[in-house]
């Protein structure tokens, strides 16, 4: 005799099957379903987080929101992260409460085709401990090719993982931004080669969608006159040109064909090239002849030459801001760098100095390299000779970015060490007088491409 199976099991296994099957419209950035602050509130909501007195996130917290007649209540519960949304709100007037216990007691808000955010903490906590001094973003890699967004101090002491990925996602390639957050490149099926650009705030963990760039990404910098990290610089990988992509406009320039415009037999622009920025001055420089923004600076990226060589050289262009806020040539040439560097084999991974007078670059062997970046007695800009840099114990290094305290520049890099077993990559930073410091914790770990935070001096 065959038993009839309570509705109540079948109702909650039927919640199961849908929980496992729900999907969302971007790549998961995280290994749990997405929070709401994970990507950006939608218009008509109201939105927000809620923390307890130690600073830790308040989970399972009623959020109220009372409308003023015609609209209607809402409510919401916050998730482990502390965070609530109330999508779709009928506009209007509402006044807004946590409840009991938390700061502020009420807020009113007016929604009105827009996204309104309300934040409480609990009462008497003054608000979040403060947050720790992060210096370097890295990816870690663990023993089954996982890859993950991390930060951790200057010393190595304090580390933090900011993101987790599921299967076939990765993330990679870390970059801070002028105002302290972190863009990374998010890929839901790495088999697939398409990457997305998320955010991170190493404080909170909060992780925001940025933008799917119309060029293939591939290493990325960010433009120093954009504090939000929104005028980014690319590599596209599918047609071989550096780009900048405006995320908050939705304006692609591609760098390579307007500042080669008419002079392409210069140079040839290599698959998988690398870009790095530098502005001179301040990151916003004031009006000059030529831009009503003023912005100057070099973009260095690795390339291919028509010079009979086959392996890629360092190339450096000076660019200027025009009036219509595209990139071009500072000189007013139509074609090529404005300088480059060949040397036998392959050089890759430019990455120019704070103070511009310097460029960092990866060599034939997984070594590393320094040269001199500087005017001619002509005036022309050009690369001096380059000299190895010292690596301590490492056995190679790869993926160099600069970071300056107040008085020193250095090159952090990514850095193979032997271990007890095998070897592993860590974090490591040299000075330009040779100083060697290994950042990364001793043990087998597999920290790789580092970005040193430009407000961080220690």
């Amino acid at each position: 005799m065959r038993r009839a199976v309570p509705l109540l099991v079948l109702l909650s296994v039927l919640a199961l099957v849908v929980g496992m099957c729900g999907c969302g419209g971007h790549g998961n950035p995280s290994s749990a379903a997405m929070t709401p602050q994970d990507k950006p509130a939608p218009s008509n909501s109201i939105s927000g987080k809620v923390t307890l007195a130690d600073g830790s996130a308040a989970e399972g917290v009623t959020v109220s929101a009372d409308g003023t007649d015609p609209a209607p209540d809402y409510t919401a519960v916050t998730d482990r992260k502390g965070n609530y949304l109330m999508p779709d709100v009928y506009p209007g007037e509402y006044a807004v409460t946590a409840g009991e216990g938390f700061v502020p007691a009420s807020e009113v808000v007016v929604v009105s085709g827009d996204a309104q955010v309300v934040n409480f903490v609990e009462e008497g906590g003054g608000g979040p401990s403060p947050p720790a001094d992060w210096a370097v973003a890295f990816v870690h890699r663990d023993n089954v090719g996982r890859q993950t967004v991390w930060v951790m101090t200057a010393d190595g002491a304090t580390r933090k993982q900011l993101t987790s990925v599921k299967r076939l996602e990765r993330d990679s390639y870390p970059t801070w931004t002028p105002n302290g957050k972190i863009l990374f490149h998010h890929e839901a099926d790495h088999t697939a080669g398409n990457s997305e650009l998320y955010g991170v705030d190493p404080d909170t963990g909060d992780v925001t969608f940025v933008g799917a760039p119309f060029c293939d990404i591939a290493p990325l910098d960010v433009l120093p006159d954009d504090p939000d990290g929104r005028r980014v610089l690319y590599q596209n990988t599918g047609y071989a040109r550096i780009c900048l992509m405006d995320f908050a406009t939705g304006i692609e320039q591609n760098l390579t064909l307007r500042i080669s415009e008419g002079g392409l037999n210069l140079i040839w622009p290599e698959d998988g090239a690398l870009v790095a920025w530098y502005p001179f001055g301040a990151p916003a420089a004031g009006p000059d002849s030529d831009s009503a923004v003023g912005l100057q600076g070099l973009i260095a990226y690795q390339a291919t030459l028509r010079d009979g060589n086959t392996g890629s050289d360092i190339c450096i262009v000076e660019v200027d801001t025009a009036s219509d806020g595209t990139l071009v040539r500072a000189d007013g040439n139509a074609g090529g760098p404005t300088c480059w560097l060949e040397r036998d084999g392959d050089q890759t991974a430019p990455a120019i100095s704070p103070d511009g007078n310097w460029v960092a670059f990866e060599g034939e062997g997984l070594t590393l390299w320094i040269a001199p970046v500087g005017p001619t007695t002509e005036g022309n800009l050009e690369i001096g000779e380059p000299t190895l840099l010292e690596i301590g114990d490492a056995l190679r290094a790869k993926d160099p970015k600069w970071g300056r305290t107040d008085d020193t520049q250095f090159v952090v890099y990514g850095a193979e060490f032997q271990g007890p077993r095998d070897t592993y990559w860590a974090i490591a930073r040299t000075t330009l007088d040779g100083v060697v410091e290994k950042i990364s914790p001793d043990g087998e770990t597999s920290d790789i491409w580092p970005d040193w935070n430009p407000n961080c001096t220690q």
